[in-house]
């Protein structure tokens, strides 16, 4: 039998030795994975439920938007004449009463054209009145004439009717040879002569009562000059209207917001130019404030005229100035693509002088008001299968329990809860891992959300863009 080497049972004992130090690492890399495993692996979270009681208060539903402040109106203020200031007696902010001097312009212009006016104006009237006298006294001449030209046909109709008689009784005597015939031919030619002087005065008359047509022409020319300084004498209110509007006085009591002119400074008409003529300086009326906002018209239709509405501006933090809604227009204005709706508030109250013209102001318009309403979030409304307002409440024995409400006026944090729930049960506002449970069961799926968000509109009455 052969004999085994002498140094097998050393090489067994080495052998065994050098696995060691590998099972041992092996050993502490499966403990250095498990613990690593249990520590970094995340713990289940413990379902947390968060809720809030049911409460009442009262709820306001508001527009919000924003809008600058303007005056009641603006007088921009201009020359009807031309000229270089004289006088400015008003800066801006000063108060102005109505009828005060607000420019003067240089008149001297204007008070040559008066005086030229004037001169021409006493010339025709001086014309006139000599165009009427001496019409007057042809008038009385000619009637004078024609008084004289009738006595003379009388006169002369007298002596022919006497010369023929006496030509009659001529003739008997001639026949019975009482007179010559000499005698009876002088008789004829008296009578001849009578009846001549007759025809010219008539004719005398008839050529007075020709010239009373010439006195018709000889009126239209006083007429004319009547005329003409009638003319004249418009032309001169003319000249002193445009002399008395060197002079511009304050249509309105207001205050002065701008002042673009200045002494020395050549204006033009603000009638005559074509341009429009130079502004002088701006006067508002500062006696009624209000705030032209722009409404978006998602929410237009939920304002009224007479409204109350709060007013914000940033240059006064922290104070409110109230105000009523006084005019929706009936028309929209589109900037961008966005449709909006001017609404016209009246700012109310003493502090109301503070905001200037040109301010930025944010309003909120009270649409609608709730005195202590029971109420709830409006985030933990839910929208059920079937449409109806679902809410989840903490029953006593800590279940969640989902329990159809009926909604009523919503702002859009806290709604109104006509029926289904009581004061100060417990909603459940946040619920972690039974929320994710929600989730998973499609309540909060794609579909579900549109109809959530439908419900909230429902609820809070369009809510419109901001």
């Amino acid at each position: 039998m052969p004999t085994p080497p002498a140094n097998s049972d050393a090489t067994k004992t080495v052998s065994r030795r050098s696995f060691w130090p590998l099972i041992i690492g092996v050993a502490l890399l499966i403990l250095i994975l498990g613990a690593s495993a249990y520590f970094l692996t995340p713990k289940a979270e413990k379902p947390t439920v968060v809720t809030e009681p049911v409460t009442r208060g009262d709820i306001r539903k508001v527009v919000a938007a924003t809008g600058k402040v303007v005056p009641n109106f603006e007088v921009e203020i201009k020359a009807k004449g031309s000229g270089k200031i004289l006088k400015l007696p008003y800066d801006v902010s000063d108060y102005v009463p109505q009828g005060a001097l607000l420019a003067q312009l240089d008149p001297i212009d204007e008070n040559r054209a008066v005086q030229q006016v004037q001169a021409s104006v006493a010339g025709l009237d001086s014309r006139t009145a000599e165009t009427r006298v001496n019409l007057q006294v042809a008038r009385q001449t000619l009637q004078t004439d024609i008084a004289r030209a009738k006595a003379d046909i009388q006169a002369a109709q007298a002596r022919e009717t006497d010369a023929q008689t006496k030509a009659n009784r001529l003739s008997v005597l001639v026949k019975n040879r009482y007179i010559s015939q000499e005698e009876y031919e002088t008789g004829l030619t008296t009578v001849a002569q009578a009846k001549t002087d007759f025809q010219n005065a008539k004719i005398r008359l008839q050529e007075l009562q020709t010239q009373n047509y010439g006195l018709g022409a000889q009126a239209e020319q006083v007429e004319n000059a009547a005329a003409q300084a009638q003319a004249q004498r418009v032309a001169l209110a003319s000249s002193q209207q445009r002399l008395s509007e060197t002079r511009i006085y304050a249509p309105i009591a207001g205050v002065v917001t701008t002042r673009l002119g200045q002494i020395g400074q050549i204006v033009s008409s603000g009638i005559s130019n074509v341009g429009g003529g130079t502004a002088i300086m701006t006067l508002a009326d500062l006696s009624h404030i209000y705030v032209l906002a722009s409404v978006d018209e998602s929410d237009i239709g939920q304002v009224k005229v007479g409204q109350t509405v709060d007013i914000t501006a940033d240059s006064f933090p922290g104070q409110t100035f109230s105000g009523k809604v006084v005019r929706i227009s009936p028309k929209g204005i589109v900037t961008t693509n966005v449709v909006t709706f001017e609404v016209k508030i009246e700012v109310q109250g003493d502090n109301s002088r503070l905001l200037m013209p040109e301010m930025t102001a944010n309003v909120e318009i009270l649409v609608a008001q709730k005195k202590q309403a029971l109420k709830v979030p409006t985030e933990v409304i839910t929208l059920g299968r079937n449409g109806e307002s679902m809410v989840r409440v903490l029953g006593k024995d800590g279940e969640i329990q989902r329990r159809p409400v009926v909604t009523g006026l919503s702002n859009g944090t806290d709604t109104e809860i006509i029926n289904g729930l009581s004061e100060q049960e417990a909603i459940v506002s946040t619920q972690g891992s039974e929320r994710s449970k929600w989730r998973k069961t499609g309540e909060t799926s794609g579909n579900n959300r549109r109809g959530q968000m439908m419900m909230m509109r429902s609820v809070g009455g369009g809510g419109g863009r901001r």
